[in-house]
Order: C-alpha cells, then structure tokens, then sequence
C-alpha cells in the first residue's frame, strides 16, 4: 500500500491497545477493496482522551476509528450524534467521521449475535456474563436480539452490575457467592481481562464458555474466543465507513 496525501486514516482508541489484531484486519480489508486508506492503533489512557479527541477533531483526513476499554461509554459525550441502537446500549465502539460530523455506532451486540449463530447456540441457554464494563452492554444487547431472555450478569463492583441489570431488565449474582452458582447456567461468558480459568472452578464440556479475548491460553478446544466477535463487528465497522459489505472470513482466517 503507497501511501500519499489522499491517504484516508482510520484508527482504534484504548488502554491499553498493543494487542489489538483490528490494525492487521482493517488493513487488509482495505487492500482487499483498493480503498487508499491506513488503519492505526492509537495508545490512549484515560487522562490523554480529552486532547487526543481535541487533536483528532482537526484532522481533516481522519474519517472514522474503533474505540475500545476503557472509553466506550467516555468517548459518548464528544460525539455529535449517537445511533439509537448505540444509544440504547449505552457505548460506543465506531466513529464514523462525516464532514467533519461524528457518529457513533455500537458493532459490538452484532459480533456476538454472529458468534451464537455461527456456533449454532440454542437461544434456551441461561446464561451468566461475568463483568459489567463497557463490552458487556453490546454483549447483553446482542444475546437478546438472539433471543436469550435467561440472563444474570455479575461483577465485582455491585453497583455497575445493577446499573446494566435495570438497563436490559436481567438478573443480578453476589461476586462473592457466583463461583457456588455455576452449575445453573449453560453458558457463561467472560467480558473481563481475567483469565477465565481464575474466574470459574473447572470447564463443563456441556456447557459453553465464550470468552471475549481473541486467544485463550490453556483452555479447552470446545470454548469459544473472541476472534469471530473480533472479525464480524470489524467487518460491520468497516461497512458504516465505506459501505463496502466483507465477505471474506474464511479467506481472512487462513491468512
């Protein structure tokens, strides 16, 4: 890819960000469709987001970016407009950059409806999410556009697991008391930065484990990870900005 003065520049937000594969996907999405444009990782704490987003405002060639932990609810009150299903969540995770306009649009809810469905999960499964930061609203979202009613979700901090309960009218679990409660449900999914192995007793092959990090490390080969959430709410992003609809996960996998 040569890049020039019409080079369009896209990006992502988070802290941290070194990990992220959505440079290495977008990239060659981009290549894929001959669009003249580069996708960058930007390393943006807390403290930085007011004058990065002030920087960003003035680049003119700046045409959208992803936003990841821990700026997706943040990222809300610099934005001109919100669409309603991002609004309805209550986090942002794409930008798209319109004349100088900022919309917001959640893709998360779509990369998890994508991965029940390519999984082929019944939408009968009570269900618990563990964690209750930014990614977990998109997650409860889409595990009710599924058609999974069975929801409880626990967190550490109390108050932010009450506060997404009352939103998405689903139950709540003591943190202190989840790990005894485990055998009720049939999937549980991991929306933290911990391990799923320090956060349950022992893997169920009857029951499902979706964790929301891309690779899993000693986990059993039946758990679900993160990389078909990753790709289809990429492919989603990349839709709002270019209107150009992926087609290619299979040939992206092999790559």
């Amino acid at each position: 890819m040569n890049i020039d003065t019409k080079t369009q520049i896209y990006g992502i937000i988070g802290d941290p960000v070194a990990h992220s594969k959505s440079p290495a996907m977008q990239n060659t999405f981009f290549k894929d469709f001959g669009i003249n444009a580069v996708y960058l990782a930007f390393h943006v704490t807390g403290d930085n987001l007011p004058d990065v987003i002030a920087g960003f405002k003035k680049i003119e060639e700046l045409h959208g970016f992803n936003v990841t932990i821990p700026h997706k609810v943040e990222i809300m009150k610099y934005l001109d407009e919100i669409d309603c299903i991002a609004l309805k969540i209550g986090a942002v995770n794409t930008v798209v950059v319109n004349n100088g306009k900022w919309i917001g649009y959640n893709t998360d809810w779509y990369g998890v409806f994508k991965t029940l469905e390519e999984n082929k999960i019944p939408n009968n499964v009570k269900t618990l999410i563990i964690g209750a930061g930014g990614a977990s609203n998109g997650v409860i979202y889409g595990l009710q556009q599924f058609g999974i009613s069975n929801i409880d979700i626990t967190n550490r901090t109390a108050e932010k697991a009450a506060v997404c309960a009352e939103q998405f009218n689903i139950g709540t679990v003591d943190f202190a008391s989840y790990k005894d409660k485990l055998d009720d449900y049939q999937m549980i999914i991991n929306t933290t930065t911990v391990p799923f192995n320090d956060l349950i007793l022992t893997f169920d092959k009857n029951v499902v484990y979706f964790d929301l990090k891309y690779y899993l490390e000693a986990m059993p080969d039946f758990c679900i990870d993160g990389k078909t959430m990753l790709y289809y709410q990429g492919a989603k992003a990349f839709e709002l900005w270019t209107g150009k609809t992926v087609r290619n996960y299979d040939a992206l996998q092999s790559r």
